[in-house]
């Protein structure tokens, strides 16, 4: 993860990262979102990490809780979605980051 990281900052492409641990029940409710939208939208951009691995970029990005989703420009997270309210909430609000079309 942090060499694609390392990569966009180049070029300035946007991804998403999951963030999550692997004990936390919500988190697997929001990984099996997840699973969802990757099925309708094959091409997304989506990688996950568990926090327990990543400590300095989870500090260096300020994530408070897990789940958390960064929607990711440049290397920089633009936006960190801690609610994970429906597929379609979720499905929306990467869309638009991401700038993902039908």
């Amino acid at each position: 993860m942090l060499e694609r990281t390392e990569q966009t900052e180049h070029d300035g492409s946007s991804f998403a990262v999951f963030i999550y641990t692997p004990l936390c029940g919500t988190c697997k409710v929001a990984e099996r979102m997840l699973q969802v939208i990757e099925a309708m939208r094959p091409n997304l951009p989506l990688f996950k990490g568990n926090i327990n691995f990543m400590p300095e970029l989870a500090a260096t990005w300020q994530i408070r809780s897990v789940p958390c989703i960064a929607a990711v420009r440049g290397g920089n997270p633009q936006a960190l979605i801690y609610s994970v309210q429906s597929v379609d909430a979720l499905d929306l609000r990467l869309s638009e980051f991401l700038k993902i079309k039908e």
